[in-house]
């Protein structure tokens, strides 16, 4: 490349002629369940979070809310029915009694079965399995809340403007004030938390919490016909009633993050200083909920103008239900943005539902830490972790009564600091309300590409797909001067491999003029027995900054060297 930098060399690496190994991925039988959980996650559903305190007093032993003793809810199920299908009149719903609850219009033909009294659940899977009007059934899984112990918190907001204070390095932020140059947000943007609540009283959060316009307060009437009664602020599907109030901490946590009313001499700044936060609680007092509520919730998001909602929960089994609520919803326009999990495993091979299921509109999370390397607890992927964001020590907004899960985590009431996946999720879904702002007219994927395609090249996002860490100043459209030609900070394989490759992806530090990288700007490509012929050069999936370069299939063993450019720009030109 052009302007002092020569040409980029990449090894493919070494190959073996030891056979590959086969995918070990597969989808759960019917039968398995896991917990589902806030964020901290294990091998379950969760909500990921970590928590911080501001004293040294707990031990290691506390962190983990865990307080349900069942995997799913044992008196339903979710029931997909056939297109068409009366799902009352089904046979299984004749044989077991019981009752089909509410259609939720996200997902058509999907139905929650509440189980009479002494119905087992994998009994009545197995029945309306072989109903003919039924496409599938699956337990209705708990999600649960999971909380990783963390260092005492730094009580200021690192992650928004990084100057060095309590230790951290300069500049490791996301430019929160650099993007606030361009915009501080927009009152017509809503953006769902589907979490445990939000505090909606906060004095920092209070002005920004979105308003149902069709709702009249406390008549107990459903005046917009919506299907849910005094539904002001959101709806409250763990308790079934329309106050939404944070009763644990998690969502307002995150709620201050993506909005806590900015430049109003009150405590922080969110991502937003100006957006509407649409309060979707699904998960109880002990972080924990249901599929079925969490697609309920999805489903309200969408149907009430939500076009992005923050999801810093996950684990346990795949979920069809899911899977169809989110493909409904991109194709509604909705952003998913969801934690990437916080067992540091790798979700390329081990699979952290809701980031991973494969939609365009979900947007997977990984947590950096003020040296911008990746946080020890977070999850990580090449190809199913999009980009990483601040996720350690992130200060925020806390219920401003204490509840118990505050009590028992030794937490106080206003502010404090959280780690989690849970705390880097909300600073993505944060701008990515902001670009929606500046481009209404922008697809689910160029939004999703342009937050991605801007994210600094850092340690800690290296083994994502995007390779880097959050920027907000960059997403809309405020990058630093830097007039450094393009340059190739990761490739896919990264090293050594076994078996067999034909083709390698590479991932520039920057946006690329695609027109400007061709099979002519490949140099050389040789292996062990000499000049191999590259078959083609194309972006990854619509990416600037990733291309893939194909080429006949190597088996054998030596060092591959891959030279490219010299011509090859960035969008400036250099």
């Amino acid at each position: 490349m052009h302007g002092g930098w020569g040409r980029q060399r990449r090894k493919l690496g070494t190959l073996t002629r030891r056979a590959a190994k086969g995918d070990r991925q597969r989808r759960p039988a019917l039968g398995r369940y896991r917990r589902l959980v806030i964020e901290g996650l294990e091998d379950r559903r969760v909500l990921s979070a970590d928590w911080q305190l501001s004293s040294s007093s707990l031990d290691g032993s506390a962190g983990e809310l865990v307080t349900s003793t069942g995997q799913y809810r044992p008196d339903a199920l979710l029931v997909q029915f056939r297109p068409g299908s009366e799902s009352p009149g089904s046979l299984a719903a004749y044989l077991l009694g019981g009752s089909v609850g509410e259609a939720w219009s996200l997902t058509p033909g999907l139905r929650r079965v509440e189980l009479p009294a002494g119905v087992d659940v994998q009994t009545a899977i197995g029945l309306y399995q072989g109903d003919p009007n039924v496409l599938y059934a699956e337990p209705d899984y708990r999600l649960q809340l999971k909380l990783e112990p963390n260092d005492p918190g730094f009580w200021n907001q690192w992650d928004m403007h990084n100057t060095g204070q309590n230790g951290g390095i300069f500049d490791v932020d996301i430019d929160a004030p650099e993007a606030w140059d361009v915009t501080t947000g927009s009152d017509q943007e809503i953006v769902a938390v589907i979490d445990t609540g939000i505090d909606y009283r906060h004095p920092d959060l209070a002005a920004n919490i979105w308003t149902n316009p069709g709702e009249i307060p406390g008549n107990g009437i459903d005046d917009d016909r919506n299907g849910y009664v005094d539904d002001i602020h959101g709806y409250d599907f763990a308790n079934r009633d329309g106050d939404p109030m944070d009763d644990h901490f998690h969502g307002t946590h995150v709620a201050g993050t993506i909005g806590a009313v900015g430049d109003n001499e009150v405590g922080i700044a969110g991502v937003n200083w100006h957006v509407k936060l649409m309060a979707l609680k699904f998960l109880d007092a002990s972080g924990g909920g249901y599929t079925s509520d969490a697609i309920a919730a999805l489903n309200y998001a969408v149907a009430n103008g939500a076009k992005v909602s923050n999801n810093s929960w996950g684990g346990g089994d795949f979920s069809q239900a899911f899977l169809t609520a989110l493909r409904n919803a991109a194709a509604r326009g909705h952003i998913f943005v969801a934690a990437a999990g916080n067992d540091s495993s790798d979700n390329d091979t081990s699979p952290f539902y809701p980031a991973n299921y494969n939609v365009e509109n979900v947007v997977s999370v990984a947590a950096s830490d003020g040296a911008d390397n990746l946080a020890w607890f977070s999850n990580y992927g090449r190809r199913t972790v999009d980009l990483a964001a601040p996720g350690v020590n992130i200060y925020s907004t806390l219920p401003t009564r204490q509840t118990p899960a505050m009590r028992d985590a030794g937490l106080p009431t206003d502010y404090g600091s959280l780690s989690g996946t849970s705390m880097a999720t909300p600073h993505v879904a944060g701008v990515i309300a902001l670009v929606q702002a500046l481009h209404p007219d922008w697809s689910v994927s160029q939004i999703v590409q342009q937050v991605r395609d801007t994210t600094d090249p850092v340690p800690g996002g290296a083994r994502t797909i995007s390779g880097g860490r959050l920027n907000a100043a960059g997403a809309v459209g405020n990058p630093p001067p830097d007039g450094r030609p393009p340059r190739i900070i990761s490739s896919d394989p990264p090293g050594s491999v076994t078996g067999t490759v034909d083709r390698v992806q590479v991932l520039f530090s920057e946006p690329i003029d695609v027109s400007t990288f061709t099979l002519e700007d490949i140099v050389s490509f040789t292996g062990p027995s000499g000049e191999i012929p590259v078959l083609s050069v194309a972006p990854v999936a619509g990416s600037s900054r990733q291309f893939e370069i194909r080429f006949a299939p190597q088996t054998e063993e030596g060092q591959y060297t891959l030279v490219i450019g010299p011509q090859i720009s960035d969008l400036a030109g250099n």
